[in-house]
């Protein structure tokens, strides 16, 4: 009776600890959109020649699945996309997360010392900080680099990370923002994270710090498409939450729980049948 009642809580825990990431989640996007041109992805604001293309890129193996497809950009387009979301209310010091795959395809275009080559960053209004942002390899041209700015100036005032990738990487990229209203927020990035910390908390050693950014609180994730991009580049799975677990959430607790739960049924059928 006892190890009964273990395996009974257990499954409820785990239903639980499912309820407090959806909590935290604060939106996401899977671009489930039909295939097409010209699409502004579901959720998002803005337009431009961007499209909804099939298949989703590919995420860690311990990573809840990618679902729906992808969203691919051009290097010349001069829209930006915008995903919002409700205020956290806690103003300063509320530490906020988003998640993101992501793939260059073609670097054509995307240069190694222009200041404009941001891709995502939290804001509200007219400010935005928690920067991630691209250039090419100062020595490698077929390869690029990735930098975090407190701030939204993109790579050229950014940390700037000096591992090279290329078009056959596909990276998943976690970035914390911790508005701090008249002061520097602060910004940390992990690239490609250790998977043991998904669904748990973030990992202490960051890939880059930063700081930057005069946010108090954050209502929307911007996806700059504007100028020095490069030529075919997509975006995956995005999600904007509060804590790091959800934003990097493991297959589905919840899901296990009930299927645990359907398995113990059918063996306490079996038992008093015996």
């Amino acid at each position: 009776m006892k190890k009964f009642n273990a395996m009974i809580f257990l499954a409820l825990l785990g239903i639980f600890q499912g309820s407090t990431l959806h909590a935290a989640l604060l939106v996401s996007s899977s671009f489930s959109d039909g295939v097409g041109t010209n699409v502004t992805p579901s959720g998002w604001g803005g337009s431009g020649d961007d499209a909804i293309t099939a298949g989703s890129l590919t995420a860690p193996a311990e990573l809840a699945p990618s679902t729906g497809n992808k969203f691919t950009l051009d290097g010349d387009d001069n829209s930006d996309y915008t995903l919002s979301f409700a205020a956290t209310g806690s103003s300063t010091g509320a530490t906020l997360y988003y998640s993101f795959l992501f793939k260059v395809d073609d670097l054509t275009g995307l240069t190694p010392d222009s200041s404009n080559r941001s891709v995502f960053s939290l804001g509200t209004g007219g400010k935005s900080g928690g920067t991630f942002s691209i250039a090419v390899d100062e020595d490698k041209a077929s390869a690029y680099n990735v930098g975090l700015d407190g701030s939204n100036k993109g790579i050229a005032t950014a940390v700037r990370d000096t591992v090279e990738y290329t078009t056959a990487d596909t990276l998943f990229v976690v970035v914390e923002y911790i508005p701090r209203g008249a002061h520097a927020g602060d910004a940390r990035m992990w690239v490609n994270p250790d998977s043991a910390s998904f669904g748990g908390a973030a990992p202490l050693t960051a890939t880059l710090t930063d700081a930057g950014g005069y946010l108090t609180d954050a209502t929307a994730l911007y996806l700059d498409t504007q100028y020095n991009h490069p030529a075919v580049w997509s975006v995956d799975e995005v999600r904007v939450g509060t804590s790091y677990a959800s934003v990097t959430p493991i297959p589905e607790p919840g899901t296990l729980a009930f299927v645990f739960m359907g398995s113990l049924a059918v063996m306490i059928s079996l038992r008093r049948r015996g």
